[in-house]
């Protein structure tokens, strides 16, 4: 909670009361906890309420196109063009640099994760980094259009340096799974 007040520039008091009054609305609610340094913490969820509240033409346009691409394209070219758009958006990030150490280029790709309306957790397995959220940034159209996460997966490789798998849980409440390596991937 420190932390998230520090970066709001709000008194941990503040955060909680802001926090009750978005449950209280029916904005927000629990939605697990997550450990932390002394005690676990309380993770917080929007609600389909305040979700109805944020911009959808963005989503639903993007959901449309997808619908579109599938009755004209196969399902490689559609790949293909996701993976053209991913090298695109990394274009638009931090240009990573051959100094980063396997850690770096997976906070890396969880910054940029959290940027873009994620919430994302960074775990050490089995020799590589496990970048995992409890919610997608695209999961409204992903839940339709699971290829999407390929797009992202892209995104993350060539905005790193990192060689990133896509192992995303999709379905109706997708969560982005996206395992870093720790070797660099090919420039």
């Amino acid at each position: 909670m420190r932390d998230f007040a520090r970066s709001l520039g709000l008194t941990d008091n503040a955060v909680r009361f802001h926090l009750i009054s978005l449950q209280q609305s029916g904005l927000a609610r629990p939605a697990g906890m997550q450990p932390g340094k002394r005690r676990p913490h309380v993770l917080f969820e929007l609600t389909e309420r305040a979700n109805r509240r944020f911009p959808n033409l963005y989503k639903n346009s993007l959901d449309q196109l997808l619908a579109e691409l599938k009755e004209r394209c196969s399902a490689r070219t559609i790949s293909t063009i996701l993976r053209h758009a991913g090298d695109r958006l990394a274009k638009l990030a931090t240009t990573p640099s051959r100094d980063w150490s396997a850690a770096a280029r997976a906070r890396q790709a969880a910054k940029l994760l959290v940027a873009a309306g994620g919430s994302i957790t960074l775990e050490r397995e089995n020799g590589t980094f496990l970048l995992r959220g409890r919610t997608c940034p695209l999961g409204e159209v992903v839940a339709h259009h699971p290829e999407v996460c390929n797009l992202v997966e892209n995104f993350l490789t060539r905005a790193t340096g990192a060689v990133v798998g896509q192992r995303c849980e999709h379905g109706p409440k997708p969560q982005c799974r996206f395992q870093v390596h720790d070797r660099p991937a090919n420039p």
